[in-house]
């Protein structure tokens, strides 16, 4: 199946479960709701509706929701209601989607930017070893000179040069590679990666965000009209229990207050802010990091294409 295909089964596949969570929310059953939108929609894309239905009764979900079976899994179990836990979770997901979009836009563009300046250094490194490094040293030997070592080594030795730019490449399809995983892990609420918890930089914030996660579950499984007790447990089944018993405990102080909810909305939408800044911080040392890499291998490589010329002077 082409991307594009795929991309459009995707866009039927949300538009379907959001217009769902939408009249699950209004108070219609869920195969009444799906009665409505299959009226509504063109034959050719009443296969969604099915599928919603069928992840509904128990069944795997597509890949494009790959946190939703857990969710609903863990709601069934837990004696939640599975219709009312599939909207909110829409609405949840919709949320991180649009929290993340404008993070994740710009860090992805300043990967192709470095991604761009990459491929310009190959094809001007590619050029200069192909045709200006071998004229430069045929002059060399009718002169009984030898080229500059640092541009034999850097440039004429592929020993060197191979393992340079195949790391380059490699610390660049990795960010971009794993910007992509992130995006998907983060707007579907699930947890981040174990491994991104040990790279400098976006350990602390990666342990925060998925330390957060019991939250928004929790948020979740209350608008489900779990109560408190059993939403926190099914919350912790899905993030693990919180990390900072602090939160539960206020939690509940404000439950009994009767203030729950309002203090839950509260606490995410710090915790969003923080999340959203902590990244992009986490994001700029990446790139800070990645940029002086590519800057500090292309004043070598400049460097070493330029001494031959300034040795020429003195050898003539």
């Amino acid at each position: 199946m082409s991307r594009n295909s795929l991309a459009a089964d995707r866009d039927v596949r949300d538009f379907v479960g959001h217009q769902l969570a939408l009249e699950i929310a209004a108070g219609t059953p869920a195969k009444s709701a799906a009665e409505n939108i299959r009226g509504a929609l063109p034959q050719e894309f009443h296969w969604a509706v099915d599928e919603a239905l069928r992840v509904l009764g128990g069944e795997s979900p597509p890949s494009s929701w790959p946190q939703l079976g857990n969710v609903l899994a863990t709601a069934r179990a837990n004696g939640i209601d599975v219709e009312r836990t599939f909207s909110a979770y829409e609405r949840s997901v919709e949320q991180a989607r649009g929290r993340y979009a404008g993070v994740f836009t710009g860090a992805m563009s300043l990967g192709m930017y470095l991604v761009m300046l990459t491929i310009l250094f190959l094809i001007v490194i590619g050029v200069y070893s192909i045709f200006v490094l071998p004229a430069f040293q045929t002059m060399f030997e009718q002169f009984g000179a030898p080229l500059p070592a640092f541009t034999s080594v850097m440039i004429g030795n592929i020993a060197v040069l191979a393992p340079m730019l195949a790391l380059l490449v490699l610390a660049l399809l990795s960010y971009l590679v794993g910007l992509a995983r992130l995006r998907q892990r983060m707007q579907q609420m699930q947890p981040v990666s174990p491994g991104i918890t040990w790279v400098p930089g976006l350990g602390s914030w990666a342990r925060a965000h998925d330390a957060a996660l019991w939250m928004r579950f929790y948020a979740l499984f209350l608008d489900s009209g779990a109560p408190e007790n059993v939403a926190g447990h099914a919350a912790a089944q899905l993030a693990g229990s919180p990390t900072r018993d602090r939160r539960p405990r206020l939690l509940e102080s404000a439950a009994k207050l009767g203030h729950l909810r309002a203090e839950l909305t509260r606490m995410l939408d710090a915790d969003e802010r923080e999340a959203a800044a902590g990244f992009e911080r986490a994001r700029n040392t990446t790139v800070l990091v990645l940029r002086l890499y590519i800057y500090l291998l292309l004043s070598g490589y400049v460097l070493a294409m330029y001494l031959p010329i300034f040795k020429l002077g003195a050898v003539v």
